[in-house]
């Protein structure tokens, strides 16, 4: 299952996330699309609270990123996927968070889509609850 996150909200770029029940599932990120105001270049992560901190990876990274030229623009599809156990059992309780160095680019973001692929997920849909 593929999951297309968008956020435009400069205040931590936070996702409204639905409920989401995990079984046994693993997480990989299958693209990433940041647009800045202006031209930048910049390299990070995206780290998240879908997997668990290990003396492995202590900060939770789930991607990480890098961009060789100046661009308005930081379009990543990885050929390989990195996939990670998602330690959660709900997808609503997550928290996904980009990390840019130098930290002050930050600012200049106007728009941060993160896809995401859920995959053997033993997705178990309540009565209550609809998956739209």
């Amino acid at each position: 299952m593929l999951i297309n996150l968008k956020s435009t909200d400069k205040a931590g770029f936070p996702f409204t996330l639905p409920y989401l029940p995990f079984d046994n599932a693993t997480v990989a990120v299958t693209e990433c699309f940041i647009k800045f105001s202006e031209k930048t270049q910049v390299h990070g992560y995206i780290t998240s609270s879908l997997i668990d901190r290990t003396a492995f990876n202590p900060n939770q990274v789930i991607f990480m990123f890098s961009q060789q030229q100046e661009s308005i623009y930081v379009h990543c599809k990885p050929t390989h996927l990195q996939t990670y156990k998602i330690q959660l059992t709900d997808f609503r309780n997550a928290e996904i968070k980009l990390h840019l160095s130098p930290q002050e680019k930050t600012k200049k973001i106007e728009e941060f889509f993160v896809q995401l692929k859920i995959i053997d997920a033993g997705i178990q849909q309540g009565p209550e609850h609809k998956i739209q």
